[in-house]
Parts: structure tokens; C-alpha cells; sequence
């Protein structure tokens, strides 16, 4: 069957093991028939590392998911060298994804340090098509409790601070969005915003007011058991309630404040699961790298 739906990651050389990681999770948890379509947007990935990255899929048995490589967006010179000063340009690369992708109904956008415990084909089914909502996320955990107690400036791109969203895992309504902003709008827009506080989910934020779904918490599970304890149960909050129920079912578990790639001590079972998969994305790897090796020689 056509996919109309694709998921698209963004990484640099650095952080290939993390997307590996997540990538892997995605995979294993997809229970649907229905082919999906991965793209990688990449610079300065060994091309070794793509090759595993294609076929991790069929490697494990989800020959209907196909992983693909592509290039980053090219955005003007002027405005890299600005954007510099603020924030890493590849940060902004998720703006720009339904833009490329536009021959889809929805793009889901997944940062590389996500583990999914839920069959994606299920997020998709958030946010209909023929929704006015130009995306589906997550409201930002910090966010969400914090700002019920304190008196916040509206400089994060939405009057109600409560509904800033965390742009780890974002579903785009392709269409819609498209339609909303072209390429040349966006660059403008990013130019003209560039003192905005984490610019680019704070932009994504001010793009979307008032045209956002919001998903389930659980769709993006963004701290750790010692923050939800210690620090936002204890305002007695709504929100931080909320949090504690979600954290019961993690479906997306993005892993922001993650330290687990530098202790040996697995302190929860995300990190004993983060190290699992690679390990299994070193074997499956070096499978795939000995098939390169005899294909090469003969």
C-alpha cells in the first residue's frame, strides 16, 4: 500500500548512534502493514552509516518501512551566518521538512534521542487530515507546570505560556501547513525573529498558535522521574498531575535531559532500552557491513 504518511529525522555525524537508537525503537514497535517512509536529512554521515540506517528495517523483519537518505534543506548563506549567533541552523530544519515532503498527508518529525513504545501508525491517526491544525504536539513539561505559578512574558511565541510545545515530536498537517507558509515566508520569518529564547521551537510555537492539537502527554515524555518527584509534583499543580499519569504509559519517551551516554549506572529502564537497541544496531551493523564487504569483493 502507498504511504501517505512519513516520519523524517534530522543528524549530523555526531549523533548517528541516537537516531540509530530511535530508529530501531520505531521499528520494532510498528505493528501496522501499511509501507513507511523514514528520511534521514543528513550532513556529514559516513556513508557506511547510512547503509545500516536502510537496512535496519528488513533486517529485522518490517520490509514495509524504507529508510532514505536525503540532503539537508539549503537555506540562504546571510541567513546561516545569523542564525549562528543563536542556535545551531540545523535546529530549523524541521520548519522546513513539509515544504520537501509535500507529496504526503502528514510528516512526523522525531528528534534523535526518542525511544518509541507505541506503533507510530497510531500517532498519525491524531491528527485528520482534514483538520485546520497545522500540527499535532506535546505541550512542554517545564512549561506547562511552571507557568501556572509564575507570571511569564509572552515572548515565547503563544499568549498562554501553559500551551508552549516541545518541538521534539511534531506531526505536521502537510497540506495545511503548506498553505499557511511558503519556503521564502519562512526564512523571512526566522530572520525576523532571531532574539526569540530557543528559537527554533519558540518560532515553531508563534507559527502555530491557536492551530495545534495537543497531544497526549505521553507522546512526548520529556523528564526524568527525579524532576516529576522533586520538583514539579510538589507544586501541587494540575499539570504536574497529569505528567505523573502519563508517565504510567510512556509511548514516546524523549530523552532531553538525558545523561545516560555518560555514567555507566542505568538508572531507569529508558536507559537500560537505549543501550539494548544499540546494541543491537552494533550486531545488526556488523552484519550488514560483512554483506557490503563480500558484495564489494565479488
Amino acid at each position: 500500500m502507498e504511504s501517505k504518511n512519513a516520519v523524517c529525522y534530522v543528524v549530523s555525524g555526531n549523533y548517528t548512534k541516537q537516531l540509530s537508537v530511535s530508529l530501531l525503537s520505531l521499528v520494532k514497535s510498528y505493528l501496522s502493514d501499511v509501507a513507511l517512509d523514514v528520511y534521514v536529512f543528513n550532513e556529514q554521515v559516513a556513508a557506511e552509516d547510512l547503509l545500516v540506517l536502510e537496512k535496519l528495517p528488513a533486517m529485522v523483519g518490517k520490509p514495509q518501512i524504507h529508510v532514505k537518505s536525503h540532503s539537508l534543506v539549503e537555506l540562504p548563506a546571510e541567513l546561516i551566518g545569523k542564525v549562528k549567533e543563536h542556535v545551531n541552523p540545523l535546529y530549523l530544519q524541521r520548519l522546513f521538512l513539509p515544504g520537501v515532503l509535500r507529496d504526503y498527508d502528514r510528516v512526523l518529525y522525531l528528534d534523535n534521542d526518542t525511544l518509541l513504545y507505541e506503533s507510530v501508525d497510531q500517532l498519525f491517526q491524531q491528527l485528520p487530515v482534514t483538520s485546520e491544525q497545522l500540527i499535532a504536539a506535546v505541550r512542554d513539561f517545564y512549561m506547562y507546570v511552571f507557568g501556572s505559578t509564575t507570571a511569564v512574558m509572552p515572548i515565547y511565541g503563544v499568549a498562554d505560556v501553559r500551551n508552549y510545545v516541545n518541538a521534539g515530536v511534531v506531526l505536521f498537517n502537510v497540506a495545511r501547513y503548506n498553505a499557511t507558509y511558503s519556503r521564502s515566508q519562512l526564512e523571512q520569518l526566522i530572520a525576523a525573529n532571531l532574539e526569540m529564547p530557543w528559537l527554533d521551537q519558540s518560532l515553531l510555537n508563534k507559527l502555530t498558535a491557536d492551530r495545534v492539537h495537543y497531544l497526549d502527554l505521553a507522546y512526548n515524555f520529556q523528564k526524568t522521574d527525579a524532576w516529576l518527584q522533586d520538583w514539579a509534583l510538589p507544586t501541587e499543580t494540575t499539570a504536574a498531575k497529569e505528567i505523573a499519569q502519563a508517565r504510567r504509559m510512556v509511548k514516546i519517551r524523549h530523552l532531553v535531559d538525558d545523561a545516560s551516554w555518560d555514567h555507566m549506572v542505568a538508572y531507569n529502564q529508558f536507559e537500560v532500552d537505549t543501550f539494548q537497541l544499540l546494541a543491537e544496531v552494533k550486531q545488526l551493523s556488523h552484519v550488514i557491513y560483512q554483506q557490503a564487504n563480500l558484495e564489494a569483493h565479488h
